[in-house]
C-alpha cells in the first residue's frame, strides 16, 4: 500500500462523515440525523493485510419506536 493511498483513504473517511452529495455540509447532515430521532454516521478505515477497507454505519432507532411511523431505518438507507 503506498503512503498516498493511504492518506487519500484516510481523507475521504472524514470527507463522507461530514459531507455528501445530498448533504453538502456538516450542519445540512446534522440536521437530518436529527431529524432521524437524533441517528448517527460514523465512518473508518481499517488496514486488513495490506488492503485498506472504508467503513461507514449508521445507527437508527429502530422503526417501530417512531412517534409518527416515519420509516427512519428506510430514511437512513438513504
Amino acid at each position: 500500500m503506498k503512503k498516498e493511498t493511504a492518506t487519500a483513504n484516510a481523507i475521504i473517511s472524514c470527507i463522507l462523515r461530514k459531507s455528501n452529495k445530498t448533504y453538502p455540509n456538516i450542519n445540512i447532515l446534522a440536521e437530518r440525523l436529527e431529524d432521524l430521532y437524533g441517528a448517527t454516521l460514523a465512518t473508518g478505515v481499517t488496514k486488513i493485510g495490506a488492503a485498506q477497507v472504508i467503513s461507514i454505519s449508521i445507527t437508527c432507532l429502530d422503526d417501530v419506536y417512531a412517534f409518527d411511523d416515519t420509516p427512519i431505518l428506510k430514511n437512513c438507507c438513504e
